[in-house]
This record gives structure tokens, sequence and C-alpha cells, in this order.
């Protein structure tokens, strides 16, 4: 049963429900959960976390869809609406995201070096998009932010009475740690005002850095051999992700980060595919963030 009917039946009358297979049910059950998480998230994280018998889970839903005459407004203007938005808005490379202050030292070093020396890619106004290697180079012909960047490289990026925070240390910190950033887009603010201390819990003053990471790919091709791709091409065949026919299949598609991390992990525990090591790599922020992310994937004729 392909996931839409599966979804008609599930908000339809008793009688075609009982007739659904067990099979059918487990099949589309991991779908069902990330479409119902829209209106009813905190039930959906519980069904996640639980990590629930499949059929279970379906005829946990099955209740709470019981309960509509029809099938829900929520269930198809997500679906459509994320679709159209992935295919508008996708730039198939990693960014991230910061806001700055036009009138702090550094920043006002790192604003005018970008917008010299760099090429813009932005399309928005008051943001600043430029390649990761063209903002390296423009950055290092200031013998001042060389001279911080050696700062954060002698001393490994731990706070020290020499090391005082700034926007270059906080930068090459990311750096570092997304050794695979292409572009980065830099929100400027231009409020003399602005600053970025905060108070703690306790209400003493800290200064606050902050990114996002908006967008990224996640090539399956580099972590995975022939075998295991075939595996998770064919879940993803189960959950009506890829086609089922094979020219009409992309080496390609999109998904929010937090989805393909569901996805894998759900494999590794039922036993599919040993997925710990893959998700060992995820660097923390990718799940806070939740960016949509082009995973690419490869496969062979089934």
């Amino acid at each position: 049963m392909k996931l839409f009917d599966y979804i008609k039946v599930l908000f339809g009358k008793d009688v075609q429900w009982d007739k659904t297979s067990n099979y059918d049910k487990s099949k589309n059950s991991f779908m069902t959960n990330r479409f119902m998480s829209i209106k009813f998230p905190t039930q959906a994280n519980m069904f996640n976390t639980l990590k629930i018998d499949p059929v279970g889970q379906a005829e946990a839903w099955r209740l709470v869809s019981s309960k509509f005459n029809r099938v829900p407004g929520f269930i198809y203007t997500k679906v459509k609406k994320t679709a159209k938005q992935k295919a508008k808005e996708w730039n198939p490379d990693p960014k991230a995201k910061e806001t700055y202050m036009k009138f702090n030292y550094f920043d006002s070093i790192i604003i005018n070096r970008v917008r010299k020396e760099c090429k813009d890619l932005s399309r928005i106004d008051g943001e600043i998009t430029v390649k990761m290697d063209s903002f390296l180079d423009a950055i290092k012909t200031s013998k001042r932010v060389r001279s911080e960047i050696k700062k954060a490289d002698d001393f490994g990026y731990i706070p020290n009475p020499t090391l005082k925070p700034n926007s270059i240390y906080f930068l090459w910190t990311i750096f570092r740690r997304l050794e695979n950033l292409e572009f980065i887009t830099f929100k400027v603010n231009d409020d003399k005002h602005f600053t970025r201390l905060i108070k703690n819990e306790k209400g003493t003053p800290i200064l606050s850095f902050h990114f996002n990471i908006i967008e990224g790919i996640f090539d399956l091709t580099k972590l995975m051999d022939r075998t295991e791709l075939d595996t998770f091409n064919k879940t993803l065949i189960d959950f009506n992700i890829l086609e089922n026919k094979y020219l009409e299949r992309k080496p390609y598609f999109y998904m929010k980060a937090s989805a393909i991390i569901d996805i894998l992990t759900s494999m590794d525990i039922e036993g599919k595919l040993s997925t710990f090591h893959m998700l060992d790599r995820i660097d923390q922020k990718l799940e806070e963030d939740d960016p949509i992310l082009i995973v690419k994937t490869d496969y062979t004729p089934y």
C-alpha cells in the first residue's frame, strides 16, 4: 500500500482499517509518525523515544485519527509546502550564519575585508554570503587577524588569561569544528547599541557568539559500501521516499537532519544496518539546528 493510500485508510472507516495488513502498518509507521508530529509533536516524540512496536504505534495513531471525519489539512499542507520550499530554496552547499557587530574592532576588519576582496553571493539585504576559501584568503591579509589566529592555534582554543574571546577566535573555532564548510553567510547588524553581552542564570555578564547551520550535504557514498547502500535504499523505498521503479529514482533526495537521523537510528535498532559509527560522527549542532540536507546515495538495479 502506498503511503498516501495508507493515510486515507488511517483516517477512514473502521472496515477499511480492519482489512489493513500488519505489514502495511509497519511499513508506513515511520512516515506516519513524521506526519502526525506536525499536529501532535509531544506524542510523536514519545513514540520515537519509547521505540515501540511499529504495528502498536500504528494502532495508537488510529485511535487519534478515528476522531477525524476525513484526512486533516495539516497532512497535505505540510508536505506540499515543504516540497516547494526545498525545490525553490535549496542551494546544495553547507552554510553557517553569524550576526556581527559592525562597530566592533575585529568585526569591522572582517566586514571590510570581505566586502572588498570577496564576491558576495547573497541576494538578501543585510547579508553577505561568500565562499569559504575566498573568505580565509581575505581575512588573512590583516596582520592583526593573523596574530589572533596564531593565538587560537597555539592555545588549542582553550580559554586562558592571555586569550580573550573575540570574533576571530570564535570563527576559527567553527572552521576547525566544521571541516567541510564551503560557504559562510554573515548577517550584518548596523545597530551601534548591539552587544553580545548577556547574563547567565547567575546574572554574570558573558559574551555570546552564535551561529546556525542552515543547509548541508550528507554523502552516504563516503560512509557506506555497496551492500549497505542497497539496504539503506530499500528501506527508503519502503518509506516511499525513493521511487520503487529503477528509472524514476534519483541519486539524491532532500530531508531534514532530524529525519535522516531517525531513519538511521531505527535501522540500527531493528538490526537492518549498523549505523552507530555514522551517528557518532554527526555534530550535535546539526541535531540542534535541524537544517535541510541533500542526502546523496547510489544504487544498483533491483
